[in-house]
C-alpha cells in the first residue's frame, strides 16, 4: 500500500506542477484540478485554457487513469483483504461450532433449512451494514462540512457528495471556497476508494453468503447418496472436498478434467502417482520426442 500511495502522490505532484505552470493556476487550484481529473470526477469548474495544457491533459488523462486505477485498486484490495481475514476468522469459528459433536446449531441447521436461510439473510444484512457504515459516515461528514462552507441546502450537499463519490461529477455544485478546495484534495480520493471498497465488499459478502447457503443445503444424507464413495460406502476427505467444490460451483467438470489430463502427463510411468521415478523417466521421453 505504501508504494501505491507514493505513486499517487508522485502523479498528483506532476499534474499539479504542469497545470500550475501551463494553465496559470494557483498551486491549490492546480492540485484540486489534478485530483478531480485523476479520480475521474471531472466537475468542469476548472479546465485547460490553452493548447499546450490540452495536449498535456490528453496524455495525462490516459496515462494517469491507468496508473490511478492501479493505485486505487491496490489500496482497495488491501482494505478488502483485511476485511476478508476478519470474516474468514468468523466463518471458521462458526463452522467449528457447527461441526462439534452434539452441536445444537448443527442439529437445527440439518432439521430446518428455512431457519438456516433466515440466519444467512440476517448475517448478510449485518455484514453489508458493517461494510457500508464507514462510507456513509464519511459522506455525511463531507456533506455537513461542504454544506456549511458553501451555503448549500441539505439536499444540495448530499447531491454533491453522491455525484462526487460515484465520480459522476455533474458540476452543478462544486467547491468554491479555498478551504473547501483544499480539503477536497484529500476527501475526493478517500470517498472514491471507500466507494469502490464498499461495492466490492457488498459483492463479496453476497457471494460468500450464497456459497455458505449452498454448503448448508448439503446434509449428510444427501452427500452420502450423491458423493462418490469406495466399496464400503466411505467418503474420504479429499473426495468430499472435491465433490463440494464442484457442487457449489467453485470449480467445473472441465476444470477437473484439465487437471486430471495434466496429472496424466506428469505420471510418466502410469503408476497412478507422481513421484521421483516420473521425473527420471521424463528426460528420456522428452529426448525421444
Amino acid at each position: 500500500m505504501f508504494k501505491a500511495l507514493i505513486s499517487y502522490v508522485a502523479l498528483i505532484s506532476l499534474g499539479t506542477l504542469v497545470f500550475a505552470l501551463t494553465n496559470r493556476l494557483s498551486f491549490l487550484d492546480a492540485m484540486y484540478f489534478t485530483t478531480v481529473t485523476l479520480t475521474t470526477v471531472g466537475y468542469g469548474d476548472i479546465h485547460p485554457s490553452n493548447h499546450f495544457a490540452k495536449i498535456f491533459c490528453i496524455i495525462y488523462v490516459f496515462v494517469g487513469f491507468v496508473m490511478i486505477t492501479f493505485v486505487l485498486n491496490t489500496i482497495s484490495q488491501q482494505v478488502m483483504a483485511a476485511t476478508a481475514r476478519d470474516m474468514a476468522a468468523a466463518r471458521k469459528k462458526k463452522f467449528e461450532s457447527l461441526s462439534a459433536p452434539g452441536s445444537a446449531e448443527r442439529a437445527s441447521s440439518s432439521k430446518n433449512l428455512d431457519d438456516t436461510t433466515s440466519h444467512h439473510m440476517l448475517m448478510a444484512t449485518k455484514k453489508i451494514a458493517i461494510v457500508l457504515m464507514p462510507l456513509i459516515f464519511m459522506m455525511v461528514l463531507v456533506a455537513i462540512f461542504e454544506g456549511n462552507m458553501e451555503g448549500w441546502s441539505t439536499i444540495e450537499a448530499f447531491y454533491f457528495v453522491a455525484v462526487t463519490t460515484t465520480t459522476v461529477g455533474y458540476g452543478q455544485e462544486t467547491p468554491k471556497q479555498q478551504v473547501s478546495k483544499g480539503l477536497a484534495i484529500f476527501y475526493i480520493p478517500i470517498l472514491v476508494v471507500m466507494c469502490s471498497t464498499a461495492v466490492a465488499g457488498v459483492r463479496d459478502v453476497i457471494d460468500r453468503i450464497v456459497e455458505e447457503k449452498k454448503v448448508a443445503q448439503f446434509d449428510l444424507k444427501k452427500v452420502l447418496n450423491t458423493c462418490p464413495s469406495n466399496s464400503n460406502g466411505d467418503i474420504s476427505k479429499e473426495t468430499f472436498v472435491l465433490y463440494m467444490l464442484k457442487a457449489t460451483g467453485k470449480i467445473s467438470a472441465d476444470d477437473i478434467n484439465e487437471l486430471l489430463a495434466h496429472f496424466e502427463i506428469l505420471d510418466v510411468d502410469n503408476s497412478g502417482t507422481v513421484n521421483a521415478s516420473d521425473l527420471a523417466l521424463e528426460g528420456p521421453v522428452n529426448a525421444a520426442v
